[in-house]
């Protein structure tokens, strides 16, 4: 096996464990078990990062060419009716009281890149 393949079965691996952490920690009643399968998702996605850095690098990954911004947008209009279609549902079952934050829409400008006011600091690196 090359170490390309190696790498790539890695990689594929760590993406799985991300999925299986991210739906462990939602799904955890207890508070401390939440924590740590959170630290847990965050030490694998980090990882994760840091192969794909490695293989894209080492020309071992191809990066996929950039969206068009109208498409990004395209999918941002659609996501925030999904979203404002689910924060509807709760609200009629009772489970969403005041006004939630995360559902609220906001604009995509070359400034932002489509990040919440506010997070201007806090931009996380994209990871295939």
């Amino acid at each position: 096996m090359s170490d390309a393949d190696m790498a790539g079965t890695i990689l594929a691996d760590l993406k799985r464990v991300s999925r299986e952490y991210a739906t462990a920690v939602t799904e955890a009643a207890c508070p401390e078990i939440r924590r740590g399968f959170n630290d847990l998702l965050s030490s694998t996605l980090q990882l994760q990062g840091k192969l794909y850095e490695l293989m894209r690098d080492q020309h071992m990954y191809s990066t996929p060419s950039a969206a068009a911004r109208n498409e990004i947008s395209s999918k941002l209009e659609n996501n925030r009716n999904e979203a404002g279609q689910t924060e509807h549902y709760l609200h009629q079952l009772g489970l969403l009281g005041g006004v939630s934050h995360a559902l609220q829409p906001y604009a995509v400008t070359e400034a932002n890149d489509g990040r919440r006011p506010g997070t201007e600091g806090s931009h996380q690196p994209v990871y295939m």
